[in-house]
């Protein structure tokens, strides 16, 4: 079994295990994974570009937090596409280890000598040209950080910041065109539902993140359901008014009737009233005759 001698990997209680199971155990000499662990070889430099690859396709969908949840629904797809059988077979391949072939290793040594940054552009130079999308720039970073392994630390490092800084600034901006794109998409969408007179609700534009959508059905279901408590209540007042209706349509009738007797109690006292007084005006002038 080989290990990269990492303390935590060589416990004693392991190596108890492998001497009982008779597991014979080689730990990677210090500093040589980068020549000798497969992994670190081969294999990582796929990993990392199918992670990578990920990672854009749910930002261009509109996931702005790549958080665990995310990796572990994409990390099937990522290990299907990176631990190939040919895939392993050429990272052990590539450290000499199976087939044995020493020499792999050896011929890398002696290559380790330390060239000026001057150097490496030069030397570099036919395989690069301006990157215009964000693949050929972590193609081309790939390769020069690979072209400056032999160089200084410290410029290593520099390196790989300003090509990890080139990175997220391509990124943030294709980001922004696919947005203004959406953004822009969505106004003639707008414009040309408006001039149709559609009574359909357009959406302002822009990103759906999966968060604002399940708040939007949950909010949904909250209206629902105190729609769905409000119909009893409503229910209960029509009926209300529908009684009150009835009640003022009854109490308007009688009071209509009353006034109608009223008004022929009226007319019948006004002719009694003229009949008194012809009965009286009939009295006096007999009186007078």
């Amino acid at each position: 079994m080989l290990l990269d001698g990492f303390g935590s990997h060589c416990t004693k209680e392991f190596l108890a295990y492998c001497e009982v199971n008779n597991i014979v155990v080689f730990c990677l000499p210090p500093h040589s994974s980068h020549l000798l662990q497969p992994l670190d070889v081969v294999v990582f430099q796929p990993y990392k570009h199918y992670h990578s690859e990920t990672v854009e396709v749910a930002n261009r969908l509109g996931c702005g937090d790549f958080d665990k949840c995310e990796f572990l629904d994409g990390v099937d797809s990522i290990s299907q596409q990176t631990f190939k059988q040919s895939t392993v077979q050429s990272a052990f391949r590539a450290t000499g280890l199976i087939p044995y072939n020493p020499e792999v290793v050896i011929s890398k040594l002696g290559e380790a000598v330390t060239h000026s940054p001057q150097e490496v552009l030069e030397n570099s130079n036919s395989d690069f040209s301006i990157p215009t999308t964000i693949q050929s720039l972590k193609s081309q970073g790939g390769k020069l950080q690979n072209d400056a392994r032999n160089m200084a630390p410290d410029f290593q490092h520099r390196l790989k910041l300003v090509l990890q800084g080139g990175l997220a600034l391509a990124q943030s901006g294709a980001l922004a065109m696919e947005h203004m794109d959406n953004t822009r998409a969505a106004e003639q969408a707008r414009n040309a539902r408006r001039r149709a007179q559609s009574r359909r609700q357009i959406q302002k534009g822009g990103v759906l993140y999966a968060s604002e959508a399940r708040q939007m059905v949950k909010q949904r279901e909250e209206a629902e359901v105190k729609k769905a408590e409000l119909q009893p209540a409503r229910a209960q007042n029509a009926q209300k008014r529908a009684e009150q209706a009835e009640r003022k349509v009854i109490i308007d009738g009688m009071k209509a009737e009353v006034k109608a007797r009223g008004a022929v109690r009226a007319h019948k006292k006004r002719i009694s009233r003229l009949i008194v007084r012809g009965i009286r005006q009939q009295g006096r002038l007999r009186n007078l005759i």
